[in-house]
């Protein structure tokens, strides 16, 4: 049996109670197809970046599971055709090494969301509580990032208006000055 990690967003106009039986349902599916799951994490409702069909929020759910790897292509079938699951991502995890944790994704509620940040308005730009994010300096942690250049920086600049003088050859093989107004080759 392989380890797997999938990651579905639940249709945003369910309730709780029908976005655990939708989870439910996903897990029923794994178990069906011989697999168990491992471990789960909902992780509520939360803005799409971009929209996905008609919807810009979704309910976010990850649920890693063991199945064997022939019953892949069954469970991505069934996701694909789902009612109330409509967007989905499955990926073979590897097994962490020893002494590798797992990184952990802190569960925070609209609330505590609300509780420190203010949108941007009219009036301003978006503000956080101060006293939420003290210790927290990120235009040291920008200016820490930013990557210096190894050398100046060329630039260009205008030709100037004034043509530079051209040399010609002498019969001689000396190179000399062309006069204004003179051509070449004379």
């Amino acid at each position: 049996m392989a380890s797997y990690e999938l990651m579905f967003i639940i249709k945003p106009e369910l309730d709780d109670d029908q976005v655990a039986t939708a989870t439910d349902r996903v897990h029923q599916l794994v178990v069906a197809n011989g697999g168990n799951v491992t471990k789960t994490a909902a992780w509520g409702k939360r803005r799409l970046a971009y929209k996905v069909r008609q919807y810009t929020e979704g309910h976010y759910v990850v649920s890693n599971f063991e199945v064997g790897s022939d019953k892949i292509i069954e469970l991505e079938r069934v996701l694909k055709i789902s009612d109330t699951v409509f967007r989905h991502l499955l990926v073979r995890r590897e097994a962490p090494a020893v002494g590798q944790n797992e990184v952990v994704v802190p569960e925070a509620s609209a609330e505590d969301i609300a509780a420190i940040y203010q949108p941007a308005t009219d009036e301003g730009p978006a503000t956080y509580n101060e006293e939420d994010v003290e210790g927290i300096n990120a235009d040291a942690e920008l200016e820490s990032k930013k990557v210096e250049a190894s050398g100046p920086v060329a630039t260009t600049q205008p030709a100037s208006e004034t043509p530079v003088p051209q040399t010609a050859a002498s019969p001689t093989g000396e190179s000399k000055q062309a006069e204004p107004g003179e051509e070449e080759g004379q």
